[in-house]
């Protein structure tokens, strides 16, 4: 798991920048599929590494990962939606940078339907690459 200060800069940015877009935390949590609503959004944070760059008190120490948000929605009506919200949670992030959490996208994958459809939800994911500097 990534770093709490990644997860909550990430986090609070979807949130502002999609406030009509719900948001459900999905991992270590049950969730009611019959109370959830037609298009709502997840994310997952895959670390990479968190290695050195400097020597020295304090040192500046960079934390690697990748960002992903799962938009998922109703099937039955097609994909549109998801990968129209995916696009545009796409182009949000590209190039984004958070100054006051040392904290910026590197790459962005695009939108991709997820295996994990199954039949009654289609799982569509855009993956974005980030690089967060910080001192121990």
């Amino acid at each position: 798991m990534s770093s709490a200060v990644v997860r909550e800069a990430f986090r609070a940015e979807l949130l502002a920048a999609f406030p009509l877009l719900p948001q459900f935390a999905t991992l270590g949590v049950r969730v009611d599929n019959t109370q959830l609503p037609e298009l709502w959004a997840a994310t997952d944070f895959i670390p990479i590494a968190d290695v050195p760059v400097s020597i020295g008190t304090p040192a500046c120490r960079r934390e690697t990962g990748t960002f992903r948000c799962y938009v998922v929605g109703r099937t039955g009506a097609g994909d549109a939606a998801i990968v129209a919200q995916c696009d545009a949670i796409a182009a949000h992030f590209r190039n984004w940078r958070d100054a006051a959490a040392q904290l910026r996208v590197t790459g962005a994958i695009p939108p991709a339907p997820s295996e994990f459809s199954d039949g009654r939800w289609l799982i569509c994911a855009v993956d974005f690459s980030f690089m967060h500097d910080h001192y121990v």
